[in-house]
């Protein structure tokens, strides 16, 4: 039979396979821990630990993007889902539901600001800037810099005040005398 230890650490990884299938979407490592310290599910230790053996064990997949890596559920970590979810208690998982969907809506705002650059020559850097509504484009700017510094400033003041800066801009351009 199983210990107590044991039954903490199968319910643990059950909540992390639901949390991931909940999302429907790859999710990165930084994305979850925030995710299980902001919804204090787990310890931090104790979930790099789970998550590194969920791996082991196929029931999740590391998979790397734009050099980034994100954790997606294996269809065996599926099954085992179907199997244990159980073991999760309707108040977490209504914890985890209400958590995943105020994320999306966070990750849904984000994915409308869209902040670029790439080298072009040694003094050449093009930053691409854009803010979408839906799948309108509101504003695409494409500017050059002269340092990789600038650039990089660009994009990080544009994630940070995009709508600011676009607001600005079309005051600027639709000024009435």
């Amino acid at each position: 039979m199983f210990t107590n230890d044991s039954n903490l650490q199968v319910k643990n990884k059950i909540i992390i396979l639901y949390i991931i299938d909940t999302f429907k979407i790859a999710v990165s490592n930084n994305f979850l821990t925030e995710f299980i310290m902001k919804q204090d599910l787990m310890d931090y230790f104790v979930f790099q630990q789970y998550l590194t053996e969920l791996i082991d064990n196929k029931l999740l997949e590391l998979a790397d993007n734009d050099n980034k890596s994100y954790y997606l559920i294996t269809e065996n970590g599926r099954n085992t889902l179907s199997l244990f979810a159980d073991n999760i208690n309707s108040f977490t998982r209504q914890t985890i539901i209400d958590g995943v969907a105020q994320k999306k809506s966070e990750i849904k705002k984000e994915k409308q600001v869209f902040a670029d650059y790439r080298k072009i020559t040694d003094n050449d850097y093009r930053v691409k800037l854009e803010v979408k509504e839906g799948e309108i484009s509101l504003i695409n700017l494409e500017v050059s810099m002269i340092s990789n510094k600038h650039a990089k400033n660009a994009c990080e003041a544009w994630k940070k005040d995009a709508t600011g800066i676009y607001s600005s801009i079309l005051n600027k351009l639709i000024i009435e005398e």
